[in-house]
């Protein structure tokens, strides 16, 4: 994260479901590092037909084609023992991972010039010791000497809690691409205290793309009797890019259209899809899984001993802060201060109970305390 001289750069990496960034502290700033024409690298690696490893956007244009030579949101299988095909090749998700990071790792050395050897990535607060393990082992394989494994929501708290004096407790809702955690954090000075969190680790916006791809299937499969899901590959991956770039229109308009010609050829046939999608019908098929957070928050405000400032998590304040952080996240904007992120972030003020603050067991020598708390409430752990 920051790059005392020329001879040795640290950087913070935030290693994404859908797009991934690197940064360094150059000078007397945060600078996130890259191309000029872009700063974001997504989160996939493909192999053309002819062998050549591709990572980031060459690999995503090429999952239209060739689904089956690309792999996309592979932090989602961090932590487990799943493999994935990369055309005749079989990776395991760290070896995925790596790709990902040696490519952000080039992108850091060419605009710092300097050898990149030491990192810090960034991972959900709900992550567990599984994923994160598995984390660091990428990075391990990218060359890189992983200095810390951060929470998001504490790299969070760093970037937009330095401006604020005194003591302050605030809530971080946190929706990302793959994954999702609510944090109660404490900022005071330079000290950031995540006193708790929750959260789910397959729960993103990857489930609301395929909500709408599976209104797509369904409408499609009415209309001419073909599941896309059976033995069309292609077809399937361009529906997917349809239903995205959808959403991402929903956002300026009432009612998109998607219009998709010659997605399969049954018996000398072409067959297309034209359908119109209405911004109301999205927000209600999404309504759920946005209604599920507030479980979430919920708990990590009690783990907390904590409240919504004025009312408690189930509050029409809360709620409406809650929906329009995830809406804002569909609807494809990104929040203030993030270059181009794709994530949803939510901030309120939770005032002291009259217990006071709990205290949780904390590593000394540290300026950033975390206790994450699990679903079941039992475990605390800190780092």
């Amino acid at each position: 994260m920051t790059m005392s001289d020329a001879s040795e750069c640290i950087v913070g990496i935030d290693l994404g479901t859908t797009n991934s960034e690197i940064a360094a502290f150059v000078g007397d700033r945060v600078r996130v590092l890259g191309p000029a024409d872009r700063k974001i690298l997504p989160s996939c690696v493909g192999l053309s037909p002819q062998g050549e490893l591709l990572v980031g956007e060459p690999a995503r244009h090429q999952m239209l084609v060739y689904p089956d030579r690309t792999v996309r949101s592979i932090k989602r299988k961090m932590g487990t023992d799943e493999k994935v095909a990369l055309g005749d090749r079989t990776l395991s998700p760290q070896e995925v991972s790596s790709l990902i990071l040696r490519e952000l790792v080039e992108w850091a050395r060419r605009q710092l010039q300097c050898p990149i050897q030491k990192a810090v990535i960034t991972v959900p607060a709900y992550f567990s010791d599984a994923q994160r393990n598995a984390t660091r082992e990428a990075g391990v394989l990218a060359g890189l000497e992983v200095v810390r494994i951060l929470n998001e929501p504490t790299a969070a708290s760093l970037a937009y809690g330095t401006d604020h004096a005194g003591r302050q407790t605030v809530l971080v809702y946190d929706l990302g691409g793959g994954t999702f955690d609510v944090s109660i954090v404490t900022l005071e000075g330079d000290v950031t205290e995540v006193l708790a969190s929750h959260g789910n680790n397959h729960l993103g916006g990857d489930d609301f793309d395929q909500l709408l791809m599976d209104r797509l299937l369904m409408q499609f499969k009415t209309t001419h009797g073909v599941d896309l899901r059976e033995g069309h590959r292609v077809a399937y991956s361009r529906l997917w890019w349809a239903a995205e770039e959808a959403k991402r229109r929903l956002s300026s308009e009432q009612y998109v259209k998607v219009r998709e010609e010659s997605l399969v050829v049954v018996d000398g046939r072409p067959l297309h899809l034209d359908v119109e999608v209405a911004r109301a019908d999205y927000e209600e098929m999404i309504r759920p899984l946005v209604e599920s957070t507030l479980d979430s928050v919920s708990r990590a405000l009690a783990d907390a001993g904590k409240r919504a400032e004025g009312s408690d998590a189930g509050s029409p304040r809360v709620k409406t802060c809650i929906r329009t952080c995830a809406w804002r996240w569909e609807r494809g904007c990104s929040p203030p201060g993030s270059p181009g992120g794709r994530s949803s972030g939510c901030w309120w003020t939770c005032p002291p109970t009259r217990s006071g603050p709990r205290t949780w067991r904390r590593r000394t020598g540290s300026r950033i305390h975390t206790a994450t708390i699990r679903s079941s409430g039992a475990t605390r752990r800190s780092r």
